[in-house]
């Protein structure tokens, strides 16, 4: 049986208020829906950046731990020979390496070389046990620009995936928008006005919800 559809001034009223309620929920939820669209966007395109951004920076943190591994290499291989050198006494062998150790080597050395040197007043052997390797003097620059470049990386893929969070959040509230814009549309077809009522208020409701989880979005996405 039909719903009993009266057609006194009174259901003409309200039906006409019902109208423009439905009208401006869907105007909000149009709007909404166009804003989450658009910052969902944005936010991808900062993922990609800061994605693309994390790659390049662990590209190059790679070269400069490479670079500084073979820095190394050629520390330790000099050391070792001038080791050889002194233990068999040869001054001007050892005087020849020492000259070619790198700028970043010199200050390890000569801080380890103190330390030989006090040893022997001491009494010791005239070589310290360790290296200067183990000393916190010994910092090759390209093993810095490595780290750095590494957390760099790293914070850059953290911003790309808070990125993406926040754009998956943008989508979600433009499906609740779309929820909306459902139900308020669907109202104007039906002529009860309870029913009618009914969906405008639930549209309301999310309508309301919908643009204040909008607003917290990035808040809530970390």
């Amino acid at each position: 049986m039909a719903a009993y559809v009266p057609t006194s001034d009174a259901y003409e009223r309200r039906k006409h208020l019902l109208e423009i309620i439905a009208t401006v929920i869907l105007g909000l939820a149009a709007l909404g829906s166009a804003f989450c669209a658009w910052r969902s966007a944005w936010w991808g395109s900062i993922q990609a950046i800061e994605f693309v951004r994390g790659g390049t920076l662990r590209a190059e943190s790679l070269r400069a731990s490479t670079r500084a591994s073979a820095q190394a290499q050629v520390d330790v291989a000099l050391w070792t020979q001038w080791l050889a050198a002194v233990s068999q006494e040869d001054r001007r062998l050892a005087g020849f390496l020492q000259r070619r150790f790198r700028e970043e080597f010199r200050p390890a050395f000569e801080e380890w070389a103190d330390l030989a040197r006090v040893e022997e007043e001491a009494g010791m052997p005239p070589v310290p046990p360790g290296s200067p390797f183990l000393l916190p003097s010994y910092r090759p620059l390209a093993a810095q620009q490595a780290a750095g470049l590494a957390d760099e990386a790293e914070a850059a893929i953290e911003k790309g995936k808070l990125a993406n969070a926040i754009a998956t959040n943008f989508v979600l509230m433009l499906v609740l928008y779309a929820a909306t814009l459902f139900l308020a549309g669907v109202s104007t077809k039906i002529d009860d006005l309870h029913t009618r009522g009914g969906l405008i208020v639930v549209a309301a409701v999310f309508v309301v919800v919908t643009t204040f989880l909008t607003v917290l979005v990035p808040h809530i996405s970390t």
